[in-house]
């Protein structure tokens, strides 16, 4: 089994204590937020752009400006990918909810809130 790449991580704490820092950070962060919501098909929902935003904040947490690509851009691209891949899901149980349930016992409502 391969070994986990050691990842660097900086500390919140340290950009807490640094006003241009957390400036920078929060620039950043809204770039990387900007990028990933513009990955979404036009057509999504609010409610998947907040959900997608507030994914890569979380996701995002421990990386900042000064973090080198390669160590959160594979975080960053699944995070779009499974919010893409939640949006299809959504979108194709719309689909069926509209259509009638497929059977008396499958009629669950479609979950429109973030994870």
């Amino acid at each position: 089994m391969p070994k986990n790449p050691n990842v660097r991580r900086r500390k919140e704490s340290s950009i807490q204590n640094d006003p241009v820092a957390a400036k920078e950070r929060e620039k950043w962060l809204d770039q990387l937020k900007s990028w990933a919501v513009a990955q979404l098909p036009s057509s999504a929902p609010p409610q998947a752009r907040v959900c997608l935003r507030q994914s890569v904040e979380k996701g995002m947490q421990g990386y900042g400006p000064q973090s080198p690509a390669a160590e959160f851009q594979d975080v960053l691209l699944a995070i779009v990918g499974e919010a893409k891949t939640q949006l299809e899901k959504s979108e194709a149980s719309q689909v069926c909810l509209m259509m009638g349930p497929k059977s008396s016992t499958d009629s669950s409502p479609v979950n429109r809130s973030c994870k």
